[in-house]
C-alpha cells in the first residue's frame, strides 16, 4: 500500500541528515497536528508548529511516489514534512495491523 520507510524520508523526503533530524525531533515532541487521513487515497494533512506560527503540510502518495509541500519558508524538504512522514509511517503501521 504505502511505499513509506525511514531511510526514505531520510533519503528522498529530508533535503539533508540534519533535517531529518530536526524532523525527527518534532515528531519526538508531537508538535503537530493530523487534520486529515484518508488512508484509502493515501492522502494527509497536518498542522506543524513551528518557530514562527503554524505550517499546513500536506502528504500525498500517487504511483509510488511521494508528494509533498509545507507552507515553511523553507518549502519542500523541510524539517516539518519530514516530521509529518514519520508520523505516517506510525499511522499506517497502526492501520495496516488493525485492519488485518
Amino acid at each position: 500500500m504505502f511505499s513509506l520507510t525511514k531511510e526514505r524520508i531520510k533519503n528522498e523526503v529530508a533535503d539533508s541528515i540534519e533535517i531529518y533530524k530536526r524532523g525527527e525531533s518534532i515528531f519526538k515532541t508531537g508538535n503537530y497536528h493530523l487534520k486529515e487521513a484518508a488512508f484509502d487515497r493515501q492522502s494527509f494533512r497536518y498542522d506543524v508548529d513551528g518557530r514562527y506560527g503554524d505550517y499546513d503540510v500536506s502528504v500525498d502518495f500517487k504511483d509510488g511516489e511521494i508528494q509533498s509541500a509545507c507552507t515553511c519558508p523553507y518549502g519542500n524538504g523541510c524539517k516539518h514534512i519530514a516530521a509529518v512522514c514519520l508520523d505516517i509511517l506510525e499511522r499506517v503501521a497502526r492501520f495496516e495491523t488493525e485492519g488485518e
